[in-house]
């Protein structure tokens, strides 16, 4: 697994639209992944703003290693600096191990309605509904977590769109930013579970849990 640090040049035209819309960013940065995609693949992206600095840093999580000169060969100067990317297959996650993490999610439930069983994924937005969504994801993924020390934050990305011929279309992501500690339970099964994403929306930004050693 490989995660990619990307500094975007806010000069460039491409990198500012694609800042302000996660849809378009997600174009741009499978241009530095083969198409179609190796089976199992997973690409997961999060936008963090760093405090101190005005240009925001773009995470990219993958299990393949990315190429990114072929997105600044499609987009000159896209990046203000080299992209950094890091192998992670040397990580030793241990049952027991207590980590930090952060995860941008799209905390959400289907709701069933008609009777021909129609559903449409609605938003949770009670930092109670929020937060028992979180439990859920970390029991599925083989992990436990410190409801005390978890702190759940509004993130960007409201509104924005997406070609749909003939014409755009509007999409809303209520998006959601965790933090926290977490105990591993399983570590392989949690792993697996990081490298796949967690909740929906990964196209969009969301579902990237990244932790380090508490």
């Amino acid at each position: 697994m490989y995660l990619s640090q990307l500094k975007l040049n806010l000069l460039n035209p491409q990198a500012k639209q694609d800042l302000g819309n996660p849809y378009e960013l997600h174009r741009t940065i499978m241009h530095a992944f083969p198409n179609p995609l190796p089976s199992g693949e997973r690409v997961l992206f999060r936008v963090e703003t760093v405090q101190g600095q005005l240009q925001p840093l773009v995470l990219v999580q993958s299990l393949s290693k990315p190429d990114w000169e072929t997105v600044e060969n499609s987009f000159d100067m896209y990046f203000s600096q080299s992209p950094q990317v890091k192998s992670l297959d040397g990580m030793n996650v241990k049952q027991g191990d207590i980590l930090r993490f952060r995860l941008r999610a799209n905390p959400s439930k289907r709701v069933r309605y008609g009777e021909e069983g129609h559903s449409q994924r609605i938003s949770l937005f009670s930092e109670s509904d929020r937060l028992d969504w979180l439990m859920r994801k970390a029991e599925q993924n083989s992990f436990t977590l410190d409801k005390d020390r978890i702190i759940i934050r509004d993130a960007p990305y409201r509104t924005f769109f997406i070609p749909h011929s003939p014409k755009k279309r509007k999409a809303t992501l209520n998006m959601v930013d965790y933090d926290g500690l977490l105990q591993v339970k399983e570590p392989e099964q949690f792993l697996e579970g990081i490298s796949c994403g967690i909740g929906p929306a990964k196209g969009f930004g969301c579902g990237m849990l990244s932790f380090a050693r508490a």
